[in-house]
């Protein structure tokens, strides 16, 4: 549950607002600074993107009552039901979140920023335009004017216009076709915190569905690209997270059969605490099939998720080790 901030923070948000409001003190003998690299930009096709990504794919949480009535919305019993989103890429020490309620047909948006002072919230949609702000702490709750807030207001969609294109960073990653394996994989995970850990003779790859089976056995993945184990059986293999998460969620890929079928072994992804207690476990049975399956979603729930581990046996004649996924997303941590 998100609780929030007030009279204090809203002075130390007036005086964000202004420093960074403030103009540069010119110096006449310093080199010029390398152009950098353009950072992703909001866009309405973005913000759509992404309040589609998070509608579908993460969590429901709670939002505080207190907050959804400030922003004009019903809460309906207690506090109000929403799917959320936290973004790992924020470095200030305060936990940032994307919003947005259960009913799909809602516009509504809601950036809602936790910290040791308590919780700035921002309304909006997918115009990016800012409808309402305020902050909340012990329970004293402000609105914010929409001037005032601009600039923090802007700042998130700035984070997470570059939260949403990192999200998608295993579509983006340029896969060979022989695929990535240990630590090129691992340099793709190590951004998100997360280390995978896998036998020598088991190993994991990063594979373009394309290139898997001359791209006849596996398809649907977002970007092509799908996670794959190779090997003996049974196998298994650990995700582990430098931060605990509060849920994870991942596709099985959609299974493409050929002339003779497609077959897919049984497996079972078990979310740990650091004490390597099982929180919640998913899976299948094996799958032999003569038509193509759909790809399936699965959601792990912790909370405090250390580690995952991805147990299969294919029984010597499945096409794949273990669970072929794709479209991995991490709940809030917690």
């Amino acid at each position: 549950m998100l609780h929030i901030v007030g009279r204090r923070r809203l002075a130390a948000l007036c005086l964000l607002v202004l420093a960074a409001a403030a103009p540069a003190q010119s110096k006449p003998h310093a080199k010029p600074a390398a152009a950098a690299k353009a950072a992703p930009v909001m866009t309405e096709a973005t913000m759509s993107q992404l309040m589609g990504f998070v509608h579908g794919n993460l969590s429901t949480g709670t939002v505080d009552a207190r907050i959804a009535k400030a922003f004009g919305i019903d809460p309906g019993p207690g506090d109000l039901k929403a799917k959320l989103g936290e973004s790992e890429l924020a470095a200030d020490g305060r936990s940032h979140y994307f919003g947005v309620p259960l009913d799909p047909a809602s516009t509504d948006v809601f950036l809602l920023v936790k910290g040791p002072q308590g919780i700035e919230g921002y309304l909006t949609d997918r115009h990016m335009r800012l409808r309402a702000a305020l902050v909340l702490f012990k329970g004293d709750l402000r609105i914010v004017p929409t001037d005032i807030a601009a600039g923090p207001f802007k700042a998130e969609l700035s984070l997470f216009a570059r939260e949403f294109a990192d999200q998608l960073f295993l579509s983006k990653q340029v896969v060979p076709s022989q695929g990535l394996r240990g630590a090129a994989m691992n340099a793709a995970f190590r951004r998100r915190g997360i280390t995978i850990v896998a036998p020598g003779d088991q190993p994991v790859a990063m594979m373009d569905s394309r290139y898997v089976y001359g791209g006849k056995a596996v398809g649907g993945a977002r970007g092509n690209i799908v996670l794959l184990q190779t090997g003996g059986h049974p196998c298994q293999y650990v995700m582990e997270f430098d931060q605990p998460r509060a849920s994870y969620s991942f596709s099985r890929s959609q299974l493409i059969a050929g002339p003779s079928g497609i077959t897919h072994p049984v497996w079972t992804a078990t979310a740990q605490d650091a004490y390597g207690r099982k929180l919640s476990s998913v899976g299948e049975e094996e799958i032999r099939s003569f038509s193509d399956v759909p790809t399936q979603r699965f959601h792990l729930a912790g909370p405090a998720i250390k580690r995952i581990v991805f147990w299969g046996d294919h029984r010597g004649f499945a096409a794949f080790c273990n669970a072929v996924i794709d479209d991995m997303v991490s709940g809030e941590a917690r």
